[in-house]
């Protein structure tokens, strides 16, 4: 008994004397690599919106159902741009957005919906057009400015209530004559005009004017005065 006690007091000073080595097991391995790792970055800063800088309002309803032609190859041009600026979903000017509420009324109470092909569209994107098409009959001079620049005009469509379009006489940015109001249908184009007009009735009660050869074209009336037209390079990140 007397021989076990003296044993224990030895490993005990021993300890005291020496102390413990400390475990190379995985947690302690674990441990020292953490310690030694870089610091983790800071969180990168949100991306900036375009309500952010301008006096812009995103549209999101389920009554309008975004189909921006510019960021597809289904536009004059033949391939999407609108990605090079930023441009994703349909935004209009703080000052249409009372009509587009009004313009939501009208398509619930009708049991439709909207396609939008078009909304805000930055001064950069007008030049860019006008670069491959400069007619201004169909592309607005960006000396000028177009409507769709100030945030004041969208280009859109009727859809069903599942969202299946309603077929208008053309498609849109048709740059021909039967693209106008004043078009005279043919007799088997007649129920895809009956459609246009629809769409017009319904823009103009919501307080839109229409663009006399662009059936799919509604803006603020005024033709924009006072409102200036929208550059966003520098704002927010553009491609080159």
């Amino acid at each position: 008994m007397i021989k076990v006690i003296i044993f224990l007091a030895l490993v005990i000073l021993s300890y005291f004397r020496h102390g413990v080595k400390p475990s190379t097991g995985p947690r302690s391995q674990a441990a020292e690599t953490a310690k030694s790792a870089p610091p983790l970055p800071p969180p990168a800063p949100p991306k900036p919106t375009l309500e952010q800088h301008f006096p812009l309002r995103k549209i999101d309803s389920p009554y309008f159902i975004n189909d921006l032609v510019y960021n597809h190859d289904n536009n004059f041009l033949k391939h999407p741009f609108y990605h090079k600026f930023g441009i994703d979903a349909c935004y209009v000017h703080k000052d249409l957005m009372p009509m587009m509420i009004k313009l939501e009324q009208e398509l619930y109470e009708k049991n439709l919906r909207a396609i939008v092909f078009d909304c805000f569209r930055p001064q950069e994107v007008q030049e860019y057009m006008w670069s491959f098409n400069p007619n201004p009959k169909f592309v607005m001079d960006p000396k000028i400015g177009s409507m769709h620049s100030r945030g004041l005009a969208i280009d859109i469509g009727l859809a069903d209530k599942h969202g299946v379009k309603i077929e208008k006489a053309t498609e849109v940015d048709s740059f021909t004559k039967s693209a106008s109001h004043d078009y005279k249908c043919k007799p088997h184009e007649i129920e895809k005009c009956e459609a246009r007009q629809l769409l017009k009735d319904i823009m103009e009660r919501s307080g839109f004017r229409a663009l006399r050869h662009e059936w799919w074209h509604y803006e603020l009336p005024g033709r924009g005065a006072g409102y200036p037209t929208i550059r966003v390079c520098g704002h927010i990140e553009c491609e080159k």
